[in-house]
């Protein structure tokens, strides 16, 4: 009786061609990652899903870099939860500018971690709000510009990652309305943080003048998409006090 074949088994561990890695880099990037283990199956086939695994993957390393011994952590936390790697890989995967946000704020990552309520208008203008609040006539605006820049950043991270998670992993569905508005909001609390800021620096303690900021377009029916322009009128009274040191009229 002729011997018969062993029997072969295709490895457990996907090629990084089966993940659809077609960047030269894939392999080393997966190593140094420490992705090449059996222990790393599932969350290898979550990057396989990503809108674009190999931009999700650079961006990893980037971070895992930034993160220095912080890294095992994150790591660990992708291992047991699919909530933190769905939103996480797919917010990647979807865009760099979010990926250099993160690679300049590590520590972001943890936005993403469990139940993410998204605030409502009223406590977006708040927690703008509240960041800018020790701000007086000596301010100076550059000092306040990276605070709101990375706080608008970090919200807009949370509202892609909720929004794109279900590419990648069983993820409660946004609606599309949910994140026009939401965006929309976002915008108008950013301008509520500027307009504070630039009143109190502008103004010295005067009274300030009337001054309303009127929403146009998309972001005046709140239907914003991320790439959308925020078309704004701002609207003065006609007579102003007089201010110190200003023309009169």
């Amino acid at each position: 009786m002729p011997a018969s074949k062993p029997v072969t088994q295709r490895p457990k561990l996907p090629s990084v061609g089966r993940l659809g890695l077609v960047e030269a880099t894939a392999r080393t990037a997966l190593t140094r990652l420490g992705w090449d283990t059996d222990d790393h199956i599932e969350l290898l086939w979550s990057l396989s899903r990503a809108p674009d695994a190999d931009a999700a993957l650079l961006a990893m390393v980037r971070l895992a870099d930034a993160l220095g011994p912080n890294w095992d952590e994150l790591n660990t936390a992708l291992l047991k939860d699919k909530a933190l790697r769905g939103r996480l890989l797919a917010v990647l995967g979807s865009s760099l500018a979010l990926g250099d946000h993160l690679v300049a704020n590590p520590d972001s990552w943890r936005l993403l971690q469990g139940q993410i309520q998204l605030p409502s208008a009223p406590q977006l203008k708040q927690i703008f709000l509240a960041a800018v609040a020790d701000v007086t006539a000596e301010t100076s605006t550059a000092s306040v510009v990276p605070t709101l820049r990375k706080l608008y950043r970090d919200h807009l991270l949370v509202l892609a990652a909720l929004d794109v998670a279900p590419t990648v992993e069983n993820e409660p569905v946004l609606a599309f309305p949910t994140v026009g508005a939401h965006l929309s909001d976002m915008a108008d609390a950013a301008l509520a943080a500027a307009l504070h800021v630039a009143t109190t620096i502008v103004c010295k303690g005067a009274e300030a003048p009337r001054l309303a900021v009127i929403a146009m377009g998309k972001c005046g029916a709140r239907e914003l998409n991320y790439v959308s322009d925020v078309d704004v009128i701002f609207v003065g009274s006609e007579r102003m006090p007089p201010r110190p040191g200003w023309p009169g009229r």
